[in-house]
C-alpha cells in the first residue's frame, strides 16, 4: 500500500465513522404503540422495586424433622434416585453395543 492509497483509506474510514455517529444521534424516538385490530395494549410494567405480595402476610411453615423410616427421609429418597439413575444407565448401555 503506497502513501496515497493509505491516506485515502484513512480518510474514508474517518468519513464513515462520522457518518455513522451522525446517523445514530439523529434517530428519532419510536412512536407510541397503537392498538392492532382492536386488541388492547397490555398495561405498563409495574415497579420492580415494590413487592407484588404483601410481605406482612407471608409466613413460613414451621420446620418439622421427618422420621428416619419415613418415605420423605433423605435415605429413602436417595435410594429412589439411585434406582432412577440405574434405569437411565441401563437404557443408555443397551442402546450402544
Amino acid at each position: 500500500m503506497n502513501r496515497t492509497s493509505g491516506r485515502l483509506f484513512a480518510s474514508a474510514a474517518v468519513i464513515a465513522a462520522l457518518t455513522l455517529a451522525t446517523a445514530a444521534s439523529a434517530q428519532t424516538p419510536p412512536a407510541a404503540p397503537q392498538p392492532w385490530f382492536g386488541v388492547r395494549l397490555p398495561p405498563p410494567l409495574s415497579d420492580i422495586r415494590k413487592a407484588t405480595v404483601p410481605m406482612n402476610m407471608a409466613s413460613i411453615p414451621p420446620y418439622r424433622r421427618c422420621p428416619k423410616d419415613s418415605a420423605q427421609s433423605g435415605e429413602h429418597i436417595l435410594k429412589d434416585v439411585n434406582t432412577i439413575v440405574g434405569f437411565s444407565l441401563a437404557s443408555c448401555l443397551s442402546n450402544f453395543p
